[in-house]
């Protein structure tokens, strides 16, 4: 006898999204083009795996107009990988809702840390959504989407405002030692 148990799905878009906006979070229309493009190219991920077609050729097609080809099998990557291992179901909203969800937030903060090298900051961001070691396997395909960004000229403003509080400190606390999950 073997017992299954049910999928759950590891994202969670808003049902109306204008009425959950609230005063939360950034407004999409205040961000810069860098910022905007991370956070079309995750909602349109998240819309596309709700409908069963996460990999759909207009993710492809985004990526080649911004000159992001080579960035996007590394994107897809971290989000395949972040949604399977995630703490709790990832907050993504839909493509039109009006402000970030926190965890949007959060992984910019990361792609903008990743985008300056800074990994320690990129961890301490995505500390509240992934255990340890799945953030270790996100971080190669976070870094390669972050450097074709960069690449592409499409950089991120800098973490320091967003970052969370003691990231550098962990480093330094305990610089030789790194948790196994």
């Amino acid at each position: 006898m073997s017992i299954t148990r049910p999928r759950v799905d590891a994202v969670r878009l808003a049902a109306a999204p204008e009425a959950a906006d609230g005063d939360a979070g950034r407004r999409v229309e205040a961000l810069r083009t860098a910022e905007r493009f991370a956070v079309w190219a995750m909602r349109e991920w998240a819309a596309r795996r709700r409908v069963g077609d996460p990999r759909g050729g207009v993710i492809r097609d985004g990526f080649r107009y911004a000159s992001l080809s080579g960035a996007v099998s590394p994107f897809l990557a971290f989000m395949d990988r972040m949604t399977a291992g995630a703490r709790r179901a990832v907050d993504i909203p839909e493509p039109h809702r009006a402000r970030l969800a926190s965890d949007e937030e959060a992984l910019l903060t990361a792609v903008a840390a990743l985008q300056r090298d800074d990994e320690d900051v990129a961890r301490a961001a995505l500390a509240p959504l992934l255990p340890p070691a799945t953030s270790r396997l996100i971080l190669p395909p976070l870094a390669a989407f972050a450097l074709g960004m960069a690449e592409a000229r499409l950089i991120l403003p800098p973490p320091s405002a967003c970052a969370p509080p003691g990231a550098r400190a962990l480093r330094l606390a305990n610089p030789g030692i790194a948790l196994v999950h």
